[in-house]
């Protein structure tokens, strides 16, 4: 594959992982496989395998919350009338689930920060071997978005940023030594 569709693949990628804040999760997890595919040949054309094995650990654990959080919504709002007569007022029926539900908050919370980690390696690898420093930032803005999205906005809004550097970062890419292949 020649290095423009390789960039353009990435841009792409990272467009439709920015669009998904309006269209569905289906275009941010088709965008997130472009983007791993496009890592796939950067990390070929730069000899380092790292580059996409650390994204794809990234997207893996990016796949557990993003399977676990509409189980819970779903069996929360699925369980609460069966929980909750309506002549009991002030019942609060779920104290016996709030630790479950703290406990797969916590994982989801886990899995999450893991998956900026992973990202941010393969960021800072692919950062390092191809001189774009905003693949770093991108990384850094990840992994500090899915630490901090406890806090629902700031968190949400430093991950979208990371998504549109990341974009700028494989438009700025430049081609590899014309002795690596693509």
């Amino acid at each position: 594959m020649d290095f423009d569709t390789v960039k353009a693949l990435g841009i792409l990628g990272a467009a439709l992982m920015i669009a998904s804040v309006v269209l569905t999760p289906v275009s941010w997890l088709v965008g997130a496989v472009l983007v791993l595919l496009s890592l796939y040949y950067l990390g070929q054309a730069y000899g380092v395998r790292s580059i996409f094995d650390y994204a794809l650990y990234g997207l893996i654990f990016a796949f557990v919350p993003a399977f676990l959080v509409p189980l819970m919504i779903v069996g929360f709002f699925g369980f609460m009338p069966m929980f909750m007569p309506m002549h009991m007022p002030g019942n609060w029926p779920f104290a016996p689930f709030a630790g479950f539900w703290i406990l797969v908050f916590l994982v989801v919370f886990v899995m999450l920060v893991l998956s900026g980690f992973f990202f941010y390696r393969s960021m800072d690898v692919l950062a390092s071997r191809s001189g774009v420093e905003l693949f770093r930032v991108a990384g850094m803005l990840t992994l500090i978005g899915a630490a901090t999205l406890i806090l629902f906005l700031l968190g949400f809004i430093l991950i979208l940023a990371s998504w549109v550097i990341l974009a700028v970062a494989f438009y700025s890419l430049k081609k590899p030594p014309s002795g690596v292949q693509v």
